[in-house]
């Protein structure tokens, strides 16, 4: 069976929550009219979301599909809208979202294996990106921060397995464990301009090695 159809049939079960969700049925909408071929896709949750990637990376060819309070699972449902864009490379940032409505690690590194697995057949590279720390300021931040770092580990070893690249902003953005004032906003979860400019610098090393 093929990963494609494998997934479907295994979506055919999946929680349909993310209809309830109007960011996802917006933005979702709004992907059915993309014709332009991408070389770039990001797809996150509101990280992603709330910056110009086009700006912040310099490149015209480069889409955004971040969603509001997105989870894993949902970035499975929408993986035909990236391959339509017939893009080249996409950058996987998620993870927080589904620690915080208490999914399970086993469920979200599932759900990344497939996403992984279902770009590579489909011959996009796929990067994948560590769960950020919350700031103090955030409700939790201590114990939220502890499944962060497990999760962390655990999407480590995908990127090994898989030979992915992967994106880790927490030494820059988070160096003390919990993510800066100096990077974040004031809810401690969404960073501000600075702190998408050195992601982007990420990025930018992993789009020049990627075209060697």
């Amino acid at each position: 069976m093929g990963l494609l159809l494998w997934i479907l049939l295994d979506n055919s079960i999946a929680d349909q929550n993310y209809l309830n969700n109007d960011s996802y049925r917006e933005r979702t909408a709004v992907y059915k009219n993309y014709r332009d071929e991408k070389n770039i896709v990001m797809l996150g949750d509101s990280l992603t979301y709330r910056t110009n990637w086009a700006m912040v990376l310099n490149q015209a060819s480069v889409s955004n599909m971040g969603i509001d309070n997105d989870i894993t699972e949902w970035y499975v449902n929408r993986l035909n809208y990236v391959i339509n864009l017939k893009t080249r490379i996409c950058f996987i940032e998620g993870g927080i979202n589904d620690l915080k409505k208490g999914i399970s690690d086993e469920k979200i590194i599932n759900n990344l294996k497939k996403i992984t697995l279902f770009l590579k057949e489909n011959n996009i590279t796929p990067v994948l990106t560590s769960v950020l720390f919350v700031g103090q300021e955030h409700a939790n931040a201590k114990k939220i921060n502890e499944s962060v770092n497990r999760l962390n580990t655990k999407i480590k070893k995908i990127s090994i397995e898989e030979n992915v690249h992967l994106i880790d902003l927490n030494p820059t953005l988070a160096m003390n464990g919990f993510l800066s004032s100096e990077y974040g906003l004031s809810d401690g979860i969404h960073l501000n301009e600075k702190a998408y400019t050195i992601w982007g610098r990420e990025i930018i090393k992993i789009l020049k090695y990627s075209k060697k």
